[in-house]
């Protein structure tokens, strides 16, 4: 299965008790059918004390953890990895026009039998450009159609490289489909709720990197048309103005960074739906994620038209965008994926471990609130709920900034714990 999971504690605090088991209701932009008249699809979780793989004795910081497991059963799905596209530079001898070269090279594809299909634009991936500098993008591309494309470009329109594998890559788009098993036994509405709930699964565990969702614009977000227009809704609030004044006026002397203040309280913690794109990085830079309920395809935005998936179609998928202006190495580079040679010799699992890792959320016994002293401080259960690992890594390292604030000023007596990636296991 492609879905691994990895059980991690990378907070700082302890939190309340929780019990044995919990459910969290599934949230929807639309109505929808479910499998029963009134019936409102939930994700359940078991929560069982941590133990770490091997037989191993527990970190001492990590004894009392408890470990929130998903109640889905994976053999219930089939996975399945595709690259959607490759991007190539081409920077060519002669004077070229992109419709020109689009032309030439899409009749290349269909001549070897392929059905994938090529755009080809200039350095800003641009309609209509002339001139020597090109990317060209190959959608739905074979390890066979892009090696006759490159070899077109280095025969034809020699574009300084000896060999075809050797060509520079502009982008690729990665992505994993879960289609739900049918069944003796099952309808369409049960396969559908079993696809609501891997579509919730995803966005709920992934857990990508700070160094991404820190940055500007990256954040993890969904969009919503409230007030009649489309707008970025962030899965974890940076507003502080969202934030109680009590709780504010508590951390206030502090230094404390403002986007960290609202990650304390439950009220920045947004449950995403289930039928809205979640997005993680910012479009069109180096590294997107995107995870959806795909039940269309073929949409134009334009036209605001799309085409319905059949029941065997739809499927959860997540996908991940890299890629970089024309003089960058880009989030393409930065994966290991410089040129065609590394996709011709690609493996999903060159890729899974960095792009695509799913984390178990722990809980702890003792309150965050009482150790911070804070009542306005979210409940680390209800904080998952709302915003999944992502939002519950915001809590706690705002938590343990507040903490080392704390022991700075002297308000805490000893020195905080920063467990931040111990505890892992495979």
């Amino acid at each position: 299965m492609l879905l691994t999971w990895c059980e991690i504690v990378p907070f700082s605090c302890p939190m309340t008790t929780v019990p044995t088991n919990f459910p969290v209701p599934l949230m929807f932009s639309r109505s929808h059918k479910g499998s029963a008249p009134g019936h409102s699809p939930s994700q359940f979780y078991d929560v069982t004390p941590y133990r770490p793989s091997g037989g191993t004795q527990a970190q001492a910081l990590l004894r009392d953890r408890l470990v929130a497991s998903p109640r889905i059963d994976l053999n219930d799905y089939s996975a399945k990895e595709v690259i959607d596209w490759v991007e190539l530079k081409a920077t060519t001898s002669g004077y070229h026009q992109a419709i020109n070269m689009q032309r030439r090279l899409a009749e290349i594809l269909k001549d070897g039998g392929e059905d994938s299909s090529i755009f080809v634009g200039g350095p800003d991936r641009g309609k209509g450009h002339k001139g020597h500098q090109f990317i060209l993008r190959i959608q739905q591309p074979t390890r066979r159609g892009l090696a006759l494309v490159s070899r077109d470009l280095v025969r034809h329109y020699e574009v300084g490289v000896l060999l075809p594998r050797d060509l520079l890559l502009a982008g690729i788009e990665v992505s994993v489909d879960f289609y739900p098993k049918p069944g003796p036994g099952l309808s369409d509405d049960d396969l559908e709720e079993r696809r609501w709930l891997m579509t919730d699964l995803l966005r709920r565990h992934l857990r990508v990197q700070a160094a991404l969702t820190d940055l500007d614009r990256c954040a993890p977000r969904v969009f919503s048309d409230d007030y009649g227009r489309k707008s970025a809704r962030f899965v974890v609030s940076e507003v502080p103005a969202a934030v109680a004044a009590g709780l504010r006026l508590a951390v206030a002397g502090h230094g404390f960074k403002e986007c960290s203040i609202a990650a304390l309280a439950l009220r920045s913690h947004t449950a995403g739906c289930v039928d809205q794109t979640y997005y993680v990085g910012e479009d069109g830079g180096h590294v997107m994620f995107r995870i959806m309920d795909k039940v269309t395809d073929g949409r134009d935005p334009v036209a605001g038209t799309a085409d319905d998936l059949g029941v065997g179609e739809r499927r959860s998928r997540i996908e991940v965008t890299l890629q970089g202006a024309w003089d960058e190495n880009g989030g393409q580079g930065a994966a290991g994926f410089e040129t065609v040679d590394d996709i011709l010799e690609w493996s999903f699992k060159s890729i899974r471990t960095w792009a695509f890792e799913f984390y178990k959320p722990t809980f702890g016994q003792v309150a965050v609130r009482d150790d911070l002293g804070l009542p306005l401080v979210a409940d680390e259960q209800e904080a998952f709920a709302r915003s999944g690992v992502y939002g519950l890594d915001r809590l706690h390292r705002a938590a343990n900034e507040l903490q080392w604030a704390q022991y700075r000023s002297g308000e805490r007596a000893g020195r905080p714990h920063v467990l931040g990636k111990k505890g892992l296991v495979s």
